[in-house]
């Protein structure tokens, strides 16, 4: 074998699997790519691995000087695919126990499983997270969870709970209850401590009796 060829071998050998990192990432392309370089070259715009990319897909870009391999048939790097990943300077690894799976990102928030624990914990510093099944919708923000289905909604901050069905409304707050509703209905023994103000009349289907024992029946 010639010593070309022999110099051919050798690249095609070397180009097969490659460590390099990210220094380009072009998310308009179809399909999306990036470039990466070892340092001393940088390769053509070549596509990443996902990890799904079927009936389930999954995207995530991946960032600039992430580190991972380049992997080329034939040594051809112009035709390579990355696959993205490798924990280095860029990206240290976000956890160390074997019964997690953990992602964090650059602003502080964080998925985690602990199968273990049988806990998930979702963190996020600030924003907003929505969950929706159908017309159920349940959004937590900063100051409020709010819970819809249908035309029912609750809302619970951090000094008031409203909750709204149709209509009707009952609204808690430290200093006070409001009920708004065609109909309220109180079903048992009912106690109230402190002084009773109506702006109607006051009917009843049996007697109101004081504490002297007089009714609403007796007469001077």
């Amino acid at each position: 074998m010639s010593g070309y060829a022999n110099a051919q071998h050798d690249r095609m050998l070397a180009g097969v699997v490659k460590d390099c990192y990210v220094v380009a990432v072009d998310l308009a392309a179809s399909p999306p790519a990036c470039r990466v370089s070892d340092g001393e070259w940088v390769s053509a715009w070549v596509r990443w691995h996902s990890l799904a990319a079927g009936k389930a897909r999954h995207w995530r870009a991946p960032s600039i000087g992430e580190q991972g391999t380049l992997v080329s048939a034939s040594g051809d790097m112009a035709q390579g695919t990355f696959i993205p990943g490798l924990y280095g300077d860029a990206g240290p690894p976000p956890d160390n126990r074997d019964h997690v799976e953990v992602w964090r990102f650059d602003d502080g928030g964080s998925l985690v499983y602990d199968w273990q624990a049988k806990a998930y914990s979702i963190t996020l510093p600030t924003g907003t997270v929505a969950l929706k099944v159908g017309s159920t919708e349940v959004v937590i923000t900063d100051d409020a969870v709010t819970a819809r289905v249908g035309s029912t909604e609750v809302v619970v901050t951090g000094d008031a709970v409203t909750a709204k069905v149709g209509g009707s409304k009952v609204e808690l707050t430290p200093e006070s209850a409001t009920v708004k509703a065609m109909v309220i209905q109180l079903v048992g023994a009912v106690l109230i401590e402190g002084p009773l103000h109506v702006t109607q009349n006051i009917n009843s289907d049996m007697s109101i009796i004081d504490t002297a024992g007089n009714s609403n029946h007796h007469k001077h």
